[in-house]
């Protein structure tokens, strides 16, 4: 008969995090080729950093507009009025 040891709380918290870092290599990355612009597309998906202190100004503004107004929404709207307003002059 084998007597196996208990397991400690940091062993399988452990366990579990060696579970999720490997789950995110094996996920891979995107390639330079897959990152180009599709010309057909209508859309294009990016990530934005912005500071912390625009980001919280945007969400005041959007609290105070009726109805629900997503952040993504609120930053399509601002560029499309700084476009027009940039194209004008």
């Amino acid at each position: 008969m084998v007597i196996r040891k208990k397991c400690t709380r940091d062993q399988i918290v452990s366990s579990d995090i060696e579970k999720a870092v490997a789950k995110v290599i094996n996920r891979g990355g995107k390639t330079l080729a897959d990152n180009e612009l599709d010309a057909d597309a209508d859309e294009i998906r990016f990530t934005l950093r912005l500071p912390k202190k625009l980001l919280m100004e945007i969400d005041s503004i959007r609290k105070t507009r009726v109805g629900k107004l997503s952040r993504n929404q609120f930053i399509v709207e601002a560029l499309n009025k700084a476009a027009k307003y940039t194209q004008k002059t």
